[in-house]
């Protein structure tokens, strides 16, 4: 095997590449889906994740409007998206069952940020999931206001500080 293909050992709960069967860190993934709005592509996703063995899932462009969240089989899928009931952008977190009692607060701030709250083990851990959007997108989305949109993502780094349990 070519060295440069190998898993790294560096990762935590990990040993010659393989995971220790008693580390207890907390595996989260990150995956752009393209759309949920399709039938069956709930379904696909959930088994992927499922092979992975991911407990916490950051997704984009889940394309479903409004905010909210819905069971999957193992899974819940806490989502937010487009106000203007169009299904367009969107980000959320998919969570399994196992971690789903440890969730503190989701909190959809537009249809591209949303922060989780999970309480851990000595402290809480708040995950900020972002949506930006790609120069294969409209020109108008793509465009980027330095001093405005800074601002913005200053704004919810700052909301994600002040968060507060139930």
């Amino acid at each position: 095997m070519n060295p440069l293909n190998k898993p790294r050992d560096s990762h935590l709960g990990t040993q010659n590449g393989k995971r220790n069967k008693d580390s207890n860190g907390l595996r989260i993934g990150t995956w752009n889906i393209r759309t949920l709005f399709k039938p069956g592509a709930t379904k696909t996703v959930t088994d992927q994740i499922q092979k992975y063995k991911l407990p916490v899932v950051a997704l984009q462009e889940l394309r479903w409007p409004y905010n909210g969240n819905v069971k999957s089989e193992n899974y819940t899928i806490f989502y937010s998206g487009s106000e203007n009931g169009r299904h367009e952008y969107g980000v959320g977190f998919m969570i399994s069952d196992a971690i789903l009692p440890r969730v503190i607060s989701f909190t959809p701030v537009s249809d591209r940020p949303f922060i989780l709250k999970l309480e851990g083990r000595f402290w809480d851990i708040v995950i900020i999931n972002c949506y930006a959007p790609t120069e294969q997108g409209n020109n108008e989305a793509a465009s980027f206001d330095t001093a405005s949109d800074c601002d913005k993502w200053r704004g919810l780094v700052e909301a994600a500080k002040n968060l507060k349990g139930p």
